[in-house]
């Protein structure tokens, strides 16, 4: 069961010593924004004890913190105004709808709203899992950050927003019971499908060059997995032949090209269906992955996820919603 609260505080001295609680970190330093007059935060958070993890709804007048985050996976996904981190001698900045994950890391955050009435953004603490745990500690850790295609952080943004939104608004006593574990599913995969890749190439391989080929192949295979691709897109895609790409893919992953295209296609299917479109059926969602064989497609997602297609389609967190209307 999802275990949703939300807590406001007004100027520093209501706040001082209640950071740890809200944002799930160490911190060793918070001050809001002395240019602001009325100077406020409100922090609605979820946890979700199933997958160990947390969602956090940020809104603030601007606040400068520091802290220490030995534990978690943080992707940080701004809606308005402006963020600037800065972790291991770099700094990133965002703004809206752009998004930042990092690695367990030490990092100053400044936070402005900007010309919005708040700063507002979308957080999720995410554990490093047991399946990442050594690709981390094999990873050069000196840059924290995490890469992550476009796609699947506006996906995550998404999700993420979508379920505090139901929260929020406590809609989530309308729906069927079973709501909060499918959540919790669907954000899984969502997590799974974001970093297992990223972090499975990084490594005793350094900044080689057949990491790097196989890093950009990543990349465009999950930025291109729905079209009809070629080995030799795939080589053009990333400047080598298609032979040194199907070498530095072995030898990096273990894996050919096409199987990390099918793995890739495979997580993308189970995400849209079990947070489907309206009246999306699982042949739209097949060929809308990269799919053009309907058989083969099902029994390597049975394969992979232990049930059929149709069967993750039927449980998904939408249509559970709409049976309930």
């Amino acid at each position: 069961m999802i275990e949703f609260s939300s807590q406001s505080w007004f100027d520093d001295r209501s706040f001082s010593g209640k950071a740890s609680s809200v944002f799930y970190s160490d911190p060793k330093y918070f001050k809001f924004d002395d240019d602001i007059e009325s100077r406020s935060l409100k922090v609605s958070r979820a946890t979700l004890p199933g997958i160990s993890s947390d969602l956090l709804h940020v809104r603030t007048t601007g606040h400068d913190i520091s802290v220490v985050d030995e534990q978690s996976i943080t992707v940080m996904m701004p809606v308005h105004g402006k963020l600037a981190v800065k972790t291991a001698g770099r700094e990133y900045q965002l703004e809206n709808r752009s998004s930042l994950a990092l690695l367990p890391s030490r990092r100053d955050t400044r936070v402005r709203r900007g010309e919005f009435e708040w700063f507002e953004a979308y957080m999720l603490k995410a554990p490093v899992f047991p399946e990442l745990r050594d690709g981390l500690l094999a990873s050069d850790l000196s840059d924290p950050r995490l890469e992550i295609p476009s796609s699947d952080s506006t996906a995550m943004h998404d999700l993420v927003q979508y379920v505090m939104n139901v929260l929020e608004k406590g809609l989530d006593k309308t729906l069927p019971v079973n709501w909060s574990t499918l959540a919790e599913l669907l954000l899984d995969e969502h997590i799974r499908a974001m970093f297992e890749i990223t972090l499975k190439v990084s490594d005793e391989f350094g900044s080689s060059a057949s990491n790097r080929t196989v890093l950009s192949a990543i990349e465009f295979l999950r930025d291109n997995f729905h079209r009809p691709l070629r080995l030799s897109d795939i080589a053009a895609a990333v400047g080598v032949s298609s032979r040194r790409l199907q070498t530095s893919f072995r030898s990096v992953t273990g894996e050919t090209p096409w199987s990390s295209l099918t793995s890739i296609r495979l997580s993308n299917a189970r995400l849209r269906l079990l947070n489907p479109r309206q009246d999306e059926t699982v042949t739209q969602i097949a060929v809308g992955c990269g799919f053009s064989h309907l058989g083969r497609f099902s029994q390597k997602y049975k394969e992979k996820f232990g049930e059929f297609p149709s069967q993750s389609l039927g449980k998904s967190i939408r249509t559970s919603a709409r049976k309930s209307e």
